[in-house]
């Protein structure tokens, strides 16, 4: 009689277990580290429409598609010409400097992949990040372009940072997974200056529910109540 009271228990617990649903995980994705590929793009030239250095084939454990480009466009400064766009791989960190009065709008663009993000379950929470690691008491705005369309914006804190501050701000994922041309856009007042060690993105990922298969289940329950007929009749 245990044994058969024990039945109808198995089963609710088996079809509760199959119909709870999945928790969210946190998944986070880093662009880039500026762990390799040292360059940079250094404008000299007013109103000549920016400096370009591109590298390819660079390690994707580091650099998600492996290719990164940086642009330093000098728009208005004073003799001479500081503004540089640099990623320093030996100390991990992408660095933005300009001179005294200098106004440079300064990007950063890879090859973005195409499917980074499941096809199934749920997506929720879908933000950037970055590792910001220091900058001057000038107002800076960055901007996160893809395929040349914003999705998304925020702006660094308008105090002086000298010590790591995580920063985050919400986007759209929309088209995200058709891949393309990622591009992180950054400008400030005259004379800005900021470094940063990461660049990433991230959200939480509910999977799908499990898919319910009950012929195993029966056949499991079935094997217990036979196992238990023939007990009681061997006894």
């Amino acid at each position: 009689m245990k044994i058969k009271n024990l039945l109808p228990a198995l089963a609710a617990s088996a079809a509760l277990a199959a119909s709870a649903p999945a928790a969210a995980v946190l998944i986070e994705v880093n662009i880039d580290d500026f762990n390799v590929g040292s360059h940079m793009a250094s404008d000299n030239t007013v109103g000549n429409g920016g400096v370009t250095s591109a590298l390819s084939s660079l390690d994707t454990a580091h650099v998600i598609g492996g290719t990164r480009t940086l642009v330093d466009n000098l728009t208005a400064g004073i003799i001479p010409y500081q503004s540089s766009t640099r990623v320093d791989a030996t100390v991990g960190q992408l660095i933005i400097n300009n001179g005294v009065g200098e106004v440079t709008g300064s990007s950063v663009s890879w090859s973005l992949p195409a499917n980074l993000l499941p096809t199934t379950g749920s997506l929720s929470n879908f933000q950037f990040h970055m590792a910001l690691t220091g900058k001057d008491n000038n107002a800076v705005s960055v901007s996160v372009l893809l395929n040349g369309s914003t999705i998304g914006t925020s702006s660094l804190p308008t105090a002086q940072v000298t010590t790591l501050q995580d920063l985050y701000f919400s986007s759209t994922i929309a088209s995200f997974n058709a891949g393309g041309t990622l591009q992180l856009v950054f400008s400030g007042n005259a004379g800005w200056d900021a470094s940063f060690d990461t660049f990433g993105f991230q959200y939480d990922y509910t999977p799908p529910p499990p898919v319910t298969v009950p012929v195993p289940a029966t056949l499991a329950l079935f094997g217990i109540g036979a196992t238990a007929l023939y007990r009681r009749r061997r006894r």
